[in-house]
Order: structure tokens, then C-alpha cells, then sequence
């Protein structure tokens, strides 16, 4: 049956199998969101449940993919209480997964791993981008969850952070400082997403030097006092938007948004002309992930990648000792736990 992007037919798996068997495929993860993926089930007599991903990767990156799929099998045996998993792929690799974290699985997904989890994100003029971060080449468990980047078609670099989509003027991984710009602001004043400028506090902290202003739209004439105002239009006519220092309410306006500035600038010498070149410069966040056990980490030669469910960093080390015997895996000997 397949699987659509809305997800499962809970009736039509309730009308194959019963309800002990449909709780365990409604918990696979998705392959791919975007992906309308066709499976086969069998359950034998004795128990056995048998699952079969249709779904053929054409891929300039077939070690990104083979990696995707590996990531993918250990999480489906996570979730499923499945104690083997076999991807069949190019190599054809067959995981012992046994619920064991990543770093417990075989040599060969460790090497296969580590040299995906070296690729570096690029786009514009942002250049060789790494942990904590993933996006385009870099798989998911590459970095944090909240941390993806993305290129838009005018190849700037892209993040999204609670609703809104920032653009990345520069990144310092040294100092783990990131330059950022409401996308939503650069081509204009008048038509904005209307969601607050408000960072993840597990991610991100505002840097020194920013204080709110609140941009209000569709206010009542008397309700506000301010020498500066924009008129702008829409479909349904004309409306005023007005700036005032702090985070405020729309309260007898339509709507309003907060937004950083820098803590110099004043309201009564702050023009429109002056707030959009602000913009324009963006504003400095300090990333709240700690990078410790990844220096350490890197300093032993192995990559740094991020296990979604534990929530903390993870290491692979691409040198690892081979199977002893062909047809069967050596696990790691010694296994070092980032902390």
C-alpha cells in the first residue's frame, strides 16, 4: 500500500492487519516527507513481520543516500522494538541493530557516516558550514533539528526560526556568533509575516546591543503619538505603519511586529530611510549549543553529527576495525560517549 504525504490510511491498515500490528507501522518514521513511497507488508503465521520500502534514489550522492538509509533502518528499530534491520543497497548491508544507540552499530556505518557528516554546507557567500548545523548536503543527523540551513533560489543562505525565515549574512563557528536578517523586512516595510522577531531560548540568545521596536499596522489616527509613520497600500486601500521603541501590543491597531535594532538609535532621530538600512545589517545571535564534546571529538579525528532522540552530540570515527569475517560485523570495541 502507499504511503501519501499526509501519512498512513489508518483504516485500510486496520482492514489487513490487527491492532497489534498496525501500532508498530504507524510508528515508522517517514523516508522522505516529500515522497509518495510504496510498501510491502507480510506477517508470517509464527509472528515474523516483514516490511519492504519501495523506493528507488537517483542521486549524484550515493553515499549520502546509502547513509540516509542506514540512519533511517537503525531509527525504525528503534521505535519498533525490531531487533534486526537489513538495508538491501549497493553494498548490501544487513544492520544488527538490536535498539543500540548509533554509535554501537557496525564499523562499516561509522565509516559511512563520517564521511557524509564531513560534508560542509556552502551557499553564497557562506562557506563551509558544519556541525551544529545541516541542510542541503548535509544529512538531518548532521546537526541540531532547529539548525537547518537552505539555500533560496537567489542562493542565500536561509534559516527559519519559529515561523520566520531569516537570512544568514555571516556565520563565526569560532566565536558561534551568527549575522542574521528578517528576510520578510528586506524588500519592504508594508507587507511582513506578522509573527514577532522571538529566537528559540534553546538555541539562540540575542548578542549585546539590541533593544525591541515595535512596528504597528492599521492604527487609529489618535491612538498614537509618533513624528514618524508610512503609509502604505493594499487591495482593501490605504494603511499607516508606525514605530515605537519596546514590545508592544497592537492595542488599537490591526496588528504589530517586534523587531530588534541597535540600542543607539532613538525613536525621535530614527527615520524609516535609517530602519531599513538596519535591517538591512542585520543583527548578532549567540548560538546556546555546546560544541565541547565536538572539539574533542574532531581532536580524535572522528566527526561530529547529533542523535535527534538522545539530544546531544554524537561522534563517528571513520577508522574503525573491519568485519573478521565476510557476511559478519565486529562491533566496536571501545566506544567513546560525547558528553
Amino acid at each position: 500500500m502507499a504511503h501519501g504525504k499526509a501519512g498512513w490510511d489508518e483504516d485500510n491498515l486496520r482492514a489487513l492487519f490487527d491492532d497489534e500490528t498496525v501500532l508498530p507501522i504507524k510508528n515508522i518514521p517517514r523516508w522522505d516527507i516529500e515522497q509518495e513511497d510504496s510498501w510491502v507488508w507480510l506477517k508470517i503465521s509464527f509472528g515474523e513481520f516483514t516490511v519492504k520500502l519501495a523506493y528507488k534514489v537517483y542521486t549524484t550522492s550515493p553515499l549520502k543516500a546509502e547513509a540516509k538509509a542506514i540512519l533511517w533502518a537503525s531509527l525504525v528499530a528503534s521505535n519498533s522494538n525490531m531487533e534486526t534491520i537489513c538495508v538491501e543497497s549497493d553494498s548490501k548491508l544487513c544492520i544488527d541493530a538490536l535498539r543500540c544507540k548509533i554509535e554501537d552499530s557496525p564499523w562499516c556505518i561509522h565509516s559511512c557516516c563520517a564521511a557524509v557528516f564531513k560534508n560542509m554546507f556552502s551557499c553564497g557567500n557562506i562557506n563551509n558550514i558544519g556541525f551544529p548545523f545541516w541542510g542541503g548536503i548535509r544529512p538531518d543527523g548532521c546537526g541540531h533539528r532547529g539548525l537547518e540551513l537552505n539555500c533560496d533560489k537567489n542562493n542565500v543562505t536561509i534559516i527559519k526560526i519559529r515561523d520566520v525565515t531569516y537570512s544568514i549574512l555571516n556565520v563565526n563557528l569560532n566565536t558561534q556568533m551568527l549575522t542574521i536578517t528578517r528576510e520578510d523586512y528586506l524588500s519592504g516595510f508594508c507587507s511582513p509575516n506578522f509573527v514577532n522577531t522571538t529566537l528559540d531560548p534553546t538555541l539562540f540568545d540575542f548578542s549585546l546591543g539590541y533593544q525591541n521596536l515595535t512596528l504597528a499596522y492599521g492604527c487609529a489616527l489618535s491612538s498614537v503619538a509618533l513624528p514618524g509613520q508610512l503609509t502604505c497600500s493594499s487591495s482593501s486601500g490605504l494603511f499607516d505603519v508606525h514605530m515605537e521603541l519596546g514590545a508592544h501590543g497592537p492595542e488599537n491597531c490591526n496588528r504589530s511586529v517586534v523587531i530588534p535594532v541597535p540600542s543607539n538609535q532613538s525613536v525621535d532621530t530614527l527615520t524609516w530611510a535609517k530602519l531599513e538600512q538596519s535591517i538591512k545589517e542585520g543583527f548578532d545571535v549567540k548560538l546556546k549549543v555546546d560544541t565541547s564534546a565536538c572539539s574533542s571529538c574532531m581532536g580524535s579525528k572522528g566527526v561530529c553529527g547529533y542523535d535527534q532522540k538522545l539530544n546531544q552530540s554524537t561522534c563517528y570515527r571513520s577508522q574503525a576495525k573491519p568485519p573478521d569475517k565476510p557476511g559478519t560485523f565486529t562491533k566496536l570495541s571501545q566506544i567513546e560517549r560525547e558528553l
